[in-house]
């Protein structure tokens, strides 16, 4: 009777333990939501001060209180309206903050980076262009009194009105005339395609062996510092942000390790590779580096791998430092033939 008792007595005392863990696991698990909750809407609610007042971002900026990752992007947002305007569009007009529309974008997209190493803007266009472009080219380029604004080729409209908001998927930069098959087609809405040339900025060696200091330029902002460059802490780009901005401008469709399709970043297509490294991915690259003698440079902006981490850049000869210079005249300018091995163990 007594064993009976002590087992009845057991089960129930389970059974009440089981409930109470149950009972704490809902609690925590509801708190953690909860929390996330909150710092999500906190998150939302300095985006938002940030979108209606993109005045204070150049200042921020500056003042180091945001990194430029931090930049709300204001396109294609129902809520990132007075980004641009200084109150909602209406019959009267588009009230925009400023009346040159190049200052409007540049409020944010300068303190990223040079836009100039892709076009210049600001330019009157030669008529024997206008000729052979299309009616919406012909239009923007009318309304922008005959010069190349940032609205030539964007249209900016696209991604204000909710009934285009479907194109946003094939044309995410809302290219005018876009979606495009090439990057470089919609060039030749302005530029003559019989006589347009790409430049190549690996191709930085001529036939006669000398260093084409053109090609050097179109990523680096100040030539005299590479010849003293130690590392790449002391290079200056072009781009002051996200580095690998300068490789995806001519390479963007090409799924890859390093990350999602350009364009398609929200839907984490691929394994993400443009990240900070752990600590102990970072241990292993220091390791790396000292026992093969190469480098494996980090964004020095971001402390994110990039492009660079494991492409080299660089044609040989470009680079008289050993270390550096690896992988110059490798297959894809791999810095190492194993290059998973660089940052993870076997």
């Amino acid at each position: 009777m007594a064993k009976h008792l002590f087992q009845q007595f057991r089960r129930s005392y389970t059974v009440i333990c089981l409930q109470h863990f149950l009972i704490f696991f809902f609690i925590l698990l509801t708190s953690v939501a909860y929390a996330q909750q909150q710092e999500n809407k906190m998150e939302l609610q300095k985006e938002q001060k940030l979108l209606n007042n993109p005045q204070q971002i150049p200042g921020l900026i500056r003042g180091k209180k945001i990194s430029p990752e931090q930049i709300p992007d204001p396109h294609w947002r129902v809520d990132g309206c007075l980004a641009c305007h200084k109150h909602i569009p209406d019959k009267k007009g588009l009230h925009l903050r400023h009346k040159n529309i190049d200052q409007t974008c540049n409020t944010c997209h300068s303190i990223v980076s040079n836009h100039d190493y892709i076009h210049p803007s600001g330019v009157v266009l030669k008529k024997t262009m206008q000729k052979h472009m299309s009616a919406g080219f012909r239009k923007a380029v009318k309304q922008s009194k005959g010069k190349v604004v940032c609205t030539t080729c964007h249209d900016l409209p696209m991604q204000c009105k909710s009934e285009r908001q479907k194109e946003r998927g094939l044309n995410p930069l809302f290219l005018r005339n876009g979606p495009y098959k090439a990057r470089s087609s919609i060039c030749y809405q302005c530029h003559d395609v019989s006589a347009y040339q790409r430049l190549n900025p690996h191709d930085q060696i001529s036939d006669q062996g000398k260093l084409r200091k053109d090609r050097c330029s179109l990523c680096h902002q100040t030539l005299d510092k590479l010849k003293q460059a130690k590392s790449i802490e002391d290079v200056d780009f072009n781009v002051k942000g996200d580095l690998s901005m300068m490789c995806t401008g001519c390479h963007p469709w090409r799924p890859h390790p390093g990350g999602s399709r350009l364009f398609a970043r929200e839907k984490k297509l691929g394994l993400n590779h443009l990240v900070k490294p752990p600590k102990e991915i970072r241990q292993k690259i220091e390791t790396t580096i000292r026992e093969q003698k190469i480098i494996l440079p980090l964004d020095p902006n971001t402390g994110r791998v990039f492009c660079g981490t494991c492409h080299n850049p660089h044609e040989k000869k470009v680079i008289k430092t050993a270390a550096a210079a690896r992988g110059a005249d490798s297959k894809s300018r791999l810095r190492m033939k194993k290059i998973c091995e660089g940052c993870h163990d076997k």
